[in-house]
């Protein structure tokens, strides 16, 4: 597999508000048009910045949001790589997805240290820490109409959280499972747009819980995120639940 950063993708300046969003964007669409294929590298932070004609903050924004996202990483002294894709568990449709015993672990799992980051984050969030939040929700919604991307949008905010907490073993924790919540977030997400109203619900949840964030409110921000993750994984598990079990093989 190639490591070379690949010729003639559809780089061009940006001139949108939120810069580094931007940047993030355009990085994503080359990758799922695959123009940036997996194991490329990108090319180095100043010559993304001068590509998209931003300043070398926006350029490592836009790196982390990707990074959160499991999409690419950054490989020290090396550079930055685009990851493979679809090497994560799947819920449904698939003989590798997760048990519901599996399932149930990674919601247990993610609601101590979630419930945990979300109070950090009220009361160690910073401005920079809050405008990333406030692009991720931004992101949520311009995608309402998409699942996929809207898991994405979604799952960056999370680990964005984890960021603004500045706890680095348990930001940790939550990158060890990272893939599995992002697919967990999409059984819940694809089930939330099939209701009434779509995922407005689910996007309003969010801007609250930035706005806890955003005010340094540890406690509405536990609550908030106590029950948005109810729902989440009353609505998982019953996705799971409803999923065709593999198919059998000829020894079984």
């Amino acid at each position: 597999m190639s490591t070379e950063t690949p010729a003639g993708p559809g780089f061009a300046p940006l001139r949108r508000e939120k810069l580094s969003e931007s940047v993030a964007e355009k990085l994503r669409e080359e990758i799922r048009d695959g123009n940036l294929q997996a194991g490329a590298r990108l090319p180095g932070h100043r010559e993304l910045a001068a590509m998209f004609s931003v300043g070398l903050s926006s350029v490592r924004e836009a790196i982390s949001m990707l990074a959160s996202e499991g999409l690419v990483e950054t490989r020290a002294g090396r550079g930055t790589y685009v990851q493979e894709r679809g090497a994560s568990f799947a819920f449904a449709g698939s003989a590798t997805r997760l048990t519901r015993r599996e399932v149930e672990e990674v919601i247990e799992a993610r609601e101590i240290v979630e419930l945990q980051l979300g109070p950090m984050a009220a009361e160690r969030a910073s401005a920079e820490d809050v405008a990333r939040l406030r692009a991720c929700l931004e992101a949520m919604a311009a995608s309402v109409d998409d699942v996929p991307a809207y898991a994405d949008a979604d799952m960056a905010l999370h680990m964005a959280i984890a960021d603004a907490a500045q706890n680095r073993f348990l930001r940790q924790a939550v990158e060890q499972i990272r893939s599995m919540i992002r697919e967990n977030m999409e059984l819940s997400s694809t089930i939330a747009a099939g209701r009434p109203g779509g995922l407005e619900a689910s996007l309003q949840s969010h801007r609250r819980l930035v706005d806890s964030i955003e005010s340094g409110d540890a406690e509405a921000t536990r609550q908030t995120l106590f029950e948005m993750m109810g729902r989440h994984h009353e609505s998982v598990l019953k996705g799971t639940a409803a999923a065709p079990p593999p198919a059998a093989s000829a020894a079984d």
